[in-house]
Parts: C-alpha cells; structure tokens; sequence
C-alpha cells in the first residue's frame, strides 16, 4: 500500500512538472490540519477502518501525502485526500470533493456506462452524438479500463461493481479530472472511441464546461450533466420496461402477455410523489404500493414476479423488513422459478440489505448484474466538516449485518443468471435481464446444465462446461462465478456422491479463484463441515494470506488449528 500511495502522490508532481505549489486558496498548514482531521475522524467513527489495509498502510499513506502538500494544487490535494478516504473500501465513507469554498463549476458533458465489453458512451455532448454506444479505447490518451480504474479508486465503494458505477459518472466532474492531470490546460478531456457506425476508431473531444452544479443527473445511469446533451435512450425506437417511468421512485406493471408482474423499486423510502400500480397513479407509502402491486396476482394469472433493484441506492432499512413480511403474504410466488430479483452496480445500502434478505428468506432467483453493496457492509454514515476547506467527510457508524451470518465475508455478490447490458443491447434498446427471465426454462442454471454434463462425462465435463461459459481467468466482475461451482458441489453431495469426487469441484473453485479469499474462506468451511481439519486449516491460511486484516478468517484458522492440535494429541 505504501508503493502504491507513493506511486499516485508522484505522478500527480509529475503531471505538473514544477514542483512549485501553485492555485491553492488554503496554506500547506490549513490543509494538513484538514488532511490530519479527516484521519482521526476516520480513525474514531468507523467500526473497522482497517478492514483491508493494516493502520500502518493508512499512517504512511497520511504522512506522504502531508509531505506533498506544498507541491500541489488544491484539486491535487483534494483528490489526495479523496484516495486516503477510499481506503477504507467503504460505500458510505468518502469525501465530497466541494464545499462552499471549494464548489465545483466545471463538468465534462459526457457519462460511460461499464459492460464485459468495455466502457460504452450512454450520454454525451450534443455535437458528439456520434460516439453514443461506442467503446472508449483511450482517456487522455491511457487505456480506458486504467483510467476508469484511477477514477473509482478515489471513491467510496464497496465492491467492484459499486466502484464501476461510480467512475461512470467521476469522469464527468471537471475537479476530479483536473485533480488526476486528465485533462491540461486547455480543459479538454481527450477520448478516442469506436465508431460504431463507420466502424472506425475516431477522436472525441469533450470541453470541460462551467454550469451550475446539479447532480440529479447521477441517478439515471444513461445521463450526463448540462442541457445539451444526447442519452443513448435518445436512439431506441422504444425504451424496455425498464425505462418507462424514469423518474419515477416505484411503480408496478402487470405484462399480459407474458404472465409477469413487473414491479421497479429505485429508492427504499416512502414517496411524496405519484406512484404507479399498473398505469393508475397515486400517492402512496412504499408498503402500501407493494401491496397493491401484488394484489394484482390475485385477478391477474402471474406466472413470475419480477422486483427491480437496479437503480436502487438504498434508504431505509425498516422499510426493507416491512416489505419482506408484505411479500411473505404471498408464498404462492416464492419459487424458484416464479420470484426473480434484478440487481446491478447502483444495488447499494438499504437495497443491499433488502437483497441479502430476499436471498436468506426466499427463493428468489437474482438476475443482471452484481449488486453495487457487500453482504456484510458498513452504513449510517456521519458527516464531518473539514475545519478549513469546508469540505466534508462522511464516515460510517454502523455495521449491518440483515439477511447474512456474521462470516459472510463476500465482497460480491453474483447474481443466477448473469445478464449485464452489453454493446449489442445498448444500442438496440433491448433489457438483457428481463429477457433473460422471460426466457428462463428449469434446468437451464449453469449448475443444473453442469448436473447434466456431469452424468454424460463426470466431474471433467462439468468443470469444462463451466470454464468454457464463465471463463474464470479474464478479470473483472463478469468472470466471477464461484457460487455456481458450490451450486453444484452441493448438489453432487445431495444425490449421494462419493466425498471425494465432489472434493474435486471444490479443489477446481479454490484454483480457478485462488486470488479470491471468500471462496478459500467457503472450502474451508466446507471441509470444517466434513471434518477435514488439515483442508480446512489450508484453505484458511489461504484466505488469511490474501485478507490478513480480517478478524472472521482469523477466528476460523485458529479453531482449525486447535482442532489439528487435539487431534495430534489422541
């Protein structure tokens, strides 16, 4: 972590090349006493700053930046500061990067949206409509999944999936670009991007423009700042479900034709605004809405429900329990194959907890893509006011903990059926996860085609069906799919397969993953089950390697250990 924060101090010196302080409204002292105060803040608020960095990393990373000080803009400092509060790998814990004193006048009209094709154009300026749903080659002339990297790392998130989300819209805010030497002088952020239609690679350049800070923008994932701007929605002949009623916090619609009650839930809190429950509006408390939608089921036929929570920041957890009892009303619909619950990036906070609880209690099945929040995630964030900048710190107070075991340890969640929007359905306008479960059959889950593999050609053909469709080396979120192999595991288990047969799926998932300490953690658990202590103790050292600050994989080791230990004692 010390390289790592010396890496970034110095190449935002050399980006500026004087090494001279210059543009900075506040003294090298004023801002080291915000710089030393968002660090105790940090330090005394949060129930685990030091999840995944050790204090000493986040003490280095302190003084380094201190030390530089002198030799950077504001907007250096600023995002300097940003990164140390991004440490904490938190998507309630960040630093807003404006203040009264500091506001932010400059946006780039211009928004990515990530796909497992690369980043795609769903909004931009006006004059460059153009590069709508084209990939982004380069940004300021540096591969675009490196820069869209830089920009997630210096935001709170929780996972990849929230940090992806994030980026998506940090390129558009003219202090983080100007703060990462983005941009140059001239203020303008230089893109190449594919033509999709001329299919060629052309040079887009997007002036970084003064307008009235707003962020309503933020909220509709195909959306960029400024008037004069194009969405990719713009070009679809017709928008999907999804889309109809943007703006809207929840609403419900029944589709005829395809037996579905579709119900859209962007916000766990009541609403002052007209709700819609299938095409009637009125103003309505997100309980009574959910009621109303699901009677629908009861003169309508339902073949399957579908709960939208993917442009769903979060809110308010009570409301989330309340909604599970509403649904609990209604046990007909809890089926595997009749409840299915779409997650993606913006799945965050009060919406997490409302999806760990669904995952826990029902048999839902999750569609689309990861959810933006950890199972086990921090929350109710307090806002703290650097003493000179103004700027403010918000830092979590709590660990929530609804719907998951206290050793859930998963930074991702992966959904059932991955159906991330891709190139192809941007620019045709079509919603890859409601197709997906319009489209779903029994049988047709990876684990349950691997089921039939397995009869066909046993334990290698699964595991080659598998590595053929997730192809778990590639990097990013899209490749990582170990639930299915446990799905699979256990289902050898349950038809009576020999225990070590099956160990070699789990052998797979700890070598497919062996840079992922939640699935060592889960084998080990697995073999605990068993028991085989000397599996167990090896596969959390494992985990412990690669996570050495979690205090549950510690926990887990030791009682390996102690279990080793009396057993050599007999």
């Amino acid at each position: 972590m010390k390289a790592v924060m010396s890496c970034v101090v110095a190449g935002l010196v050399s980006l500026f090349g004087s090494g001279v302080a210059f543009g900075q409204q506040l003294s090298a002292e004023e801002w080291r006493e915000d710089l030393q105060h968002l660090a105790r803040v940090i330090d005394e608020i949060h129930p685990n700053p030091y999840l995944f960095h050790d204090r000493g990393a986040f003490e280095v990373a302190v003084a380094e930046l201190s030390a530089a000080i002198p030799e950077l803009t504001d907007d250096q400092v600023i995002m300097g500061m940003a990164r140390i509060g991004a440490m904490i790998r938190d998507g309630h814990s960040f630093l807003r990067p404006l203040s009264q004193r500091f506001p932010l006048t400059e946006f780039a009209p211009i928004r990515l949206f990530s796909t497992p094709d690369g980043w795609i154009v769903g909004a931009v300026a006006e004059e460059a409509a153009w590069a709508l749903g084209g990939v982004v080659e380069t940004i300021a002339g540096r591969p675009a999944d490196e820069v869209m990297a830089e920009l997630a790392r210096h935001g709170g998130a929780d996972n990849a999936a929230q940090q992806a989300y994030s980026a998506s819209f940090s390129l558009a805010i003219g202090r983080l670009l100007r703060g990462l030497g983005l941009v140059g002088e001239d203020g303008v952020l230089s893109l190449t991007v594919e033509d999709a239609r001329a299919a060629e690679v052309r040079a887009l350049d997007i002036p970084v423009v003064s307008m009235r800070a707003s962020f309503g923008w933020t909220q509709s994932p195909f959306a960029a700042p400024g008037e004069a701007t194009r969405s990719i929605i713009d070009d679809w002949s017709e928008a999907p479900l999804a889309f109809r009623h943007q703006g809207m916090q929840y609403w419900s619609e029944y589709v005829p034709g395809e037996d579905i009650l579709y119900v859209q839930i962007n916000e766990i809190n009541d609403s002052s605004r007209p709700a819609s429950v299938d095409g009637a509006e009125s103003v309505l408390s997100l309980t009574d809405f959910l009621s109303k939608s699901l009677a629908l089921t009861e003169d309508h036929p339902t073949d399957r429900l579908v709960i939208d929570l993917r442009f769903n920041g979060g809110g308010d957890n009570f409301e989330a329990r309340a909604m599970m009892r509403t649904l609990h009303q209604y046990p007909e619909l809890n089926q595997k194959g009749r409840l299915f619950v779409l997650t993606g990036g913006q799945t965050y906070s009060a919406a997490m907890n409302f999806v760990s609880m669904l995952e826990a209690y029902t048999d839902a099945l999750f569609v689309g893509e990861p959810p933006g929040g950890r199972p086990n995630h921090f929350g109710d964030a307090r806002s703290f006011p650097l003493p000179n900048s103004g700027l403010v710190a918000r830092v979590s107070s709590l660990n929530w903990q609804l719907g998951v075991n206290p050793w859930d340890i998963r930074r991702l969640m992966e959904p059932d059926i991955p159906a991330p929007f891709d190139q192809a359905s941007l620019r045709a306008g079509r919603d890859p996860a409601l197709d997906a479960v319009i489209a779903f059959e029994d049988g047709s889950l990876l684990a349950d085609r691997m089921i039939a593999a397995y009869e066909q050609s046993g334990v290698e053909g699964a595991m080659a069906l598998f590595a053929s469709e997730v192809q778990p080396g590639e990097p990013g979120v899209w490749h990582h799919r170990p639930g299915v192999l446990f799905n699979f595991g256990f289902q050898l288990l349950g038809r009576g397969v020999d225990e070590p047969e099956v160990a070699g799926v789990f052998v797979g998932a700890a070598q497919m993953y062996s840079d992922s300490p939640s699935v060592l953690f889960s084998i080990g658990r697995i073999a605990g089950r068993v028991p085989n202590w000397p599996i167990a103790a090896q596969m959390y050292e494992g985990a412990l390697a690669l996570w050495p600050e979690n205090k549950v994989i510690e926990t887990h080791l030791a009682r390996a250990r102690l279990e080793l230990e009396a057993a050599a004692r007999e």
